[in-house]
């Protein structure tokens, strides 16, 4: 069960069904391989099944399964009329619709039929809806796509499907329909009306007859698959739509008319020029998506654009969708009598890869149909394109968020609109098949030669999308290329010249085109030791190497140049060569030539650095050689020494030495090799690593006394510290005092003290230098209240009285009692905020006293009291 959408939308997939970049396919779809996904209600349509008997129902059957009332069975194909035996072959006369109410769970109606042995496959409806992006632009007449120029800002120049220098060979041929399986394309528009197709036995027929004896009615211009469509006015019960008309555009809208846009195949003006739009109205509605395959092969189209895809499918609905589109790959272009009257033997179905930058997408997967990836005006792949192996070409898809969207058709008084999407990117690929088939067309024209031109003329861009190589196609489609492609055989190429480097054989070719303009699109190169001249291209045989040399852009007159590489040295080798078209058409081969190979030469250290490095034992140094290879080979360097590095840049072998991967008072020899792969040459460098000396202090840190915990006092330690080696020191910090009175850190090679609480400090500060040699010292740090010039302490004291000042002092202490009689005095005592006075007065009585203290800084006095 899957949900139906266009593709300037996004496509969520369940397995890969296929990888191969022409999708063929000989015989029945196999589908077992997928996983089919669980059914939502938004993605099938209600009241819907598609049904495959195993043989052909009889009324009988077909009764007993009405008979309940929950199901009615039609058809899926209409009796087809000249084209029913035709179908009969193909099985799609086993293909059923049931309908029955749309309340019913679909999921309880497939297990209705799937227990019935008559039954093969059932499968649920599709919805189909548009996400393509729209935006007006101004600029109608610029159609980057086809030619850009890189005037738009980050764009490449050729990042274009190259159509503007493809007319001047074809504009495309009316012989040549295309099928739009999209919304309905608006006829009416100017500039499509011309390059529509016309079913003439309906055109003028009579109103609600199968004139032509096709199965449908009144289908002029094409005709609506939708499921119970609304009543419509137009012929074929075609509604038109903006998708459906602006894929048309870029395939088709009418060229050198002086209305609007151009497009691919729009002819030039002419009527009698331009490819025919054939409308198969499915998309964006629920609508049936096989028959318009059938419908489509049966009316004369030979190509199919197909803009849209599923979020999900279950294996009933692929194995539909499958075995219609081998209908069309394979009776597209025949009649009911299995005559060619087409313009191409076969079909061939082109389909948006999605737009959810994903890598899965449905049904774009199964290999049955060509899968069109999108990339920007800058050759890389745009943010929404999907992406796989699966993939099989890209083309411009349009950003129309900077001003470079595809600008085509639409229906409405605007006309004109530029959009972005895989949709947009698939009708530039149909577009340019057309000109293709339009170019070559007639008996003998097959669909894979024509898959085998439009994919062999790409031009790869991996190198664009290094991320995605291999997964957006083999390249973006060209349609200059294309149309210019010689489907003659070619000329063989005259004689190589060649060159010889040691085992490097250069060969060098004109590319150059024959009178009759019988231009190679390749050429094959056939090289071994043996000799060459019985050679069987088809069956080179052993020892014989084939490789392949495209010519892509490179003018008639100009040379070309492959190189032989990793060849035995002082050996004769065989080269041959040939041409070849890009439909596989082969010239004659060149003569046998014996090529000998020279011996090698040994690469080659030159003077650029010094081989005698003596360092210190925290240094290190980069020491850079010139080195080169006199033929040319790819070289490598490594070196010998643990710990020591090298790196190549630029021909200059640079060897980093670092003394502390090494021992110190130590000497090393350390031997640089230079390989080319075949033979190595070396040299020596001695090194020499010092002893190391550890740092010393520089001088004593002095002790800090902070009065106010708002200061931060910071000391450089460079001052205090130093190194023989002079290397930088790194330094740490850490307490030696219990508590947190202050902490230490180290910033930019400064000691920053932290005040915490008051007290005495002490931090221990360590320089260590690259080796972890080091040296300590101390440094205590006081927090006090800087309010007082001194501090006595206990107070109440029992037997010691402690003084300490906040600098130092030198003091005269006198102690009195209430009466005034001294009781203690001392003279001249040192005191100071490190070196604090402790008084010993256990011989006064209890009580209260007075301390007066006279020193050469400051004077002060305290009342103490004795417990």
């Amino acid at each position: 069960m899957f949900n139906r959408r266009l593709y300037g939308i996004s496509l969520c997939l369940i397995a890969v069904l296929a990888s191969c970049s022409v999708k063929e396919s000989a015989g029945p779809a196999v589908v077992d391989s997928v996983d089919a996904p669980a059914e939502t209600a938004s993605n099938v349509v209600p009241g819907y099944l598609y049904v495959k008997f195993n043989t052909e129902p009889d009324a009988a059957l077909l009764n007993e399964l009405e008979s309940s009332g929950v199901y009615t069975l039609s058809r899926m194909y209409p009796p087809a009329g000249k084209f029913e035996k035709r179908h009969r072959e193909a099985g799609l006369h086993l293909w059923y619709v049931a309908k029955f109410d749309p309340e019913r769970p679909v999921t309880k109606a497939a297990d209705d039929f799937s227990v019935l042995s008559s039954v093969g496959i059932v499968g649920s409806v599709p919805v189909i809806r548009s996400t393509s992006v729209s935006f007006n632009d101004p600029r109608l007449h610029e159609q980057w796509h086809y030619q850009n120029d890189g005037s738009i800002m980050g764009s490449i120049a050729g990042s274009d499907a190259d159509v503007v220098r493809a007319w001047d060979i074809e504009t495309g041929s009316p012989e040549v329909v295309v099928a739009v399986s999209d919304e309905g394309v608006d006829w009416t528009h100017p500039d499509i009306a011309q390059n529509m197709w016309v079913n003439d036995a309906e055109f003028n027929g009579v109103t609600g007859v199968d004139d032509d004896n096709n199965g449908y009615v009144d289908d002029v211009y094409g005709c609506s698959f939708w499921i119970d469509g609304p009543e419509t006015e137009n012929p074929g019960g075609i509604i038109f739509a903006e998708h459906g008309t602006h894929v048309a555009g870029t395939i088709a809208a009418v060229n050198n008319n002086g209305v609007g846009v151009c497009g691919i195949a729009g002819g030039d003006g002419s009527p009698t020029s331009g490819v025919r739009i054939m409308t198969l109205q499915t998309s964006e509605h629920m609508a049936y998506v096989q028959p318009p395959f059938v419908y489509a092969a049966d009316n004369g189209a030979v190509l199919m654009n197909c803009s849209w895809g599923a979020d999900e499918m279950d294996l009933g609905t692929i194995q539909a969708i499958r075995e219609a589109m081998q209908y069309f790959n394979t009776n597209a272009g025949f009649n009911e009598m299995g005559v060619q009257t087409g313009p191409m033997a076969g079909g061939l179905i082109v389909f948006a890869a999605g737009n959810d930058a994903s890598d899965k997408a449905y049904p774009c997967m199964v290999p049955e149909v060509i899968a069109v990836s999108a990339v920007a005006h800058s050759y890389q792949k745009t943010s929404y394109s999907n992406y796989g192996e699966w993939v099989d070409i890209a083309a411009p898809g349009g950003d129309v968020y900077i001003g470079a969207g595809i600008l085509s058709t639409v229906t409405g008084p605007a006309g004109y609109a530029s959009w972005q999407g895989t949709s947009m990117a698939c009708p530039h690929v149909t577009g340019t098949a057309a000109l293709i088939v339009s170019h070559f067309k007639g008996p003998g024209f097959t669909r894979q030669m024509l898959l085998d031109i439009l994919l062999g003329t790409a031009r790869n861009i991996d190198v664009y999308n290094t991320k995605y190589q291999g997964q957006i196609g083999v390249g973006i489609v060209d349609a200059y290329r294309a149309v210019s492609a010689s489907l003659l055989e070619p000329d063989s190429p005259v004689a190589l010249d060649n060159s010889v480097v040691a085992n490097y054989i250069s060969l060098e070719w004109p590319h150059t085109a024959s009178s009759d303009d019988k231009l190679a699109f390749a050429y094959e190169l056939f090289y071994s030791k043996n000799s060459l001249s019985s050679l069987n291209p088809a069956n080179p045989g052993a020892g014989v190497v084939k490789v392949e040399v495209r010519a892509d852009d490179v003018p008639s007159g100009e040379n070309l140049q492959y190189r032989l590489e990793g060849l035995d040295f002082e050996t004769t080798y065989h080269v041959r060569m040939r041409s070849r078209s890009v439909l596989g058409k082969y010239s004659d081969l060149t003569a046998d030539v014996a090529i000998q190979t020279k011996s090698n030469s040994v690469p080659v250290i030159a003077a650029g650095g010094s081989t005698d490095i003596q360092l210190k034992s925290h240094e290190s140094v980069d020491v850079p050689f010139n080195v080169s290879d006199p033929d040319g080979h790819p070289l490598t360097c490594s070196v010998s020494l643990e710990g020591t590095t090298v790196a190549l840049n630029d021909g200059v072998a640079t060897i980093h030495i670092d003394a502390l991967s090494l021992d110190e008072n130590a000497n090393y020899v350390c031997e640089l090799s230079v390989s080319d792969g075949y033979s190595v040459t070396k040299k020596n460098i001695n090194i020499s690593v010092a002893a190391n000396t550890t740092p010393v202090v520089k001088a004593p840190m002095q002790d800090i006394v902070i009065n106010e915990f708002s200061e931060k006092p910071s000391i450089a330690l460079s001052d205090f510290f130093s190194d023989a080696d002079e290397e930088t020191l790194t330094y740490t910090v850490r307490s030696l005092t219990p508590g947190k009175i202050a902490t230490g850190s180290i910033s930019g090679g400064k000691l920053v003290v932290t005040p915490v609480a008051y007290g005495t400090a002490t931090l221990e500060v360590t320089a260590s230098d690259a080796r972890k040699a080091s040296v300590s010292q101390t440094i205590q740090v006081l927090i006090r209240d800087g309010k007082r010039n001194v501090e006595i302490y206990p107070n109440p004291f029992v037997d010691k009285l402690s003084l300490r000042t906040a600098v130092d002092d030198t003091v005269d202490l006198v102690i009195t009692n209430r009466a005034g009689a001294i009781v203690f005095s001392a003279n001249s005592q040192n005191v100071g905020p490190f070196t604090p006075l402790e008084l010993d007065l256990s011989d006064l009585p209890a009580g209260a006293y007075y301390l007066k203290y006279s020193g050469a800084v400051t004077k002060d006095k305290f009342t103490i009291i004795k417990k």
